[in-house]
């Protein structure tokens, strides 16, 4: 019993804390620009601008629908590919993460 507590709560708590914070603070969403370069990932938003270096992504994912550039083994930052104008876009990230890009890189293609 308490082997399926402690997988539960490894599995949905993440999940379960997100959703939490998204319903208690729904000011804090909303439209965020993101770019890519060759030193890393720039973010803006309303509420902040950050840049990342590669070195702080010790792994990057593609999915079917996401890139995940992991900061930490169980945290990612998700860019949806849906947000991108077109097709090339996606495949101008591709070649962006397969130059400068260092660290662990799964793609699709």
């Amino acid at each position: 019993m308490f082997l399926l507590f402690v997988l539960f709560a490894k599995l949905l708590g993440p999940w379960l804390g997100a959703r939490q914070f998204v319903k208690k603070n729904p000011d804090k969403l909303g439209p965020s620009k993101v770019s890519v370069g060759a030193d890393g990932v720039d973010y803006e938003s309303p509420h902040a601008n950050a840049t990342s270096r590669w070195s702080a992504y010790p792994r990057i994912l593609e999915t079917t629908d996401l890139f995940l550039f992991y900061t930490q083994s169980n945290f990612a930052q998700i860019l949806p590919k849906r947000c991108f104008e077109n097709p090339d876009k996606i495949e101008n990230l591709r070649k962006i993460l397969t130059t400068h890009y260092k660290g662990k890189l799964t793609l699709l293609t």
